[in-house]
């Protein structure tokens, strides 16, 4: 078995050209200088918006159910737990659509296409997310 140079993945000994990415195995071109960052990646036709929509759960879970019905139900004074767990499952929701962004791009940049915009996102989203579990826990659930 042969590795392609692009994708890293393994192909037949007797390969030309790489049947994932459809490179050429024999062109030593398309090997990345570690150095430079990007120079010899093409644009992605394919855009990955989970990044985006993972930020999208996180806010909209901050906004609906912690602040909005987990308020009202502690000012109405009823159990309000319940809405505090639902949005801790919503939390992990965000978190795992964050890594499958970045695992998207880091399998786009191995076939040669330059990263998406959505790293941040997705950074952001899972840094947030933990904060937000944690106050959960040591505030709400835990209580």
């Amino acid at each position: 078995m042969i590795e392609c140079p692009r994708c890293h993945s393994d192909l037949p000994d007797d390969s030309d050209f790489c049947m994932y990415c459809g490179k050429s195995i024999t062109d030593t071109s398309i090997v990345e200088s570690p150095d430079v960052e990007g120079s010899q990646l093409k644009e992605n036709p394919n855009k990955n918006g989970v990044g985006i929509l993972s930020t999208l759960v996180m806010v909209g879970t901050l906004l609906v159910f912690d602040f909005g019905l987990g308020g009202l139900m502690q000012a109405m004074g009823r159990d309000y737990r319940w809405v505090f767990v639902v949005s801790l499952v919503l939390y992990l929701v965000a978190i795992a659509l964050a890594l499958l962004s970045l695992y998207i791009d880091h399998r786009e940049k191995l076939q040669g296409y330059k990263p998406g915009q959505n790293q941040g996102f997705a950074a952001a989203t899972i840094a947030f997310s933990i904060l937000i579990i944690l106050l959960n826990l040591n505030q709400v659930i835990l209580a």
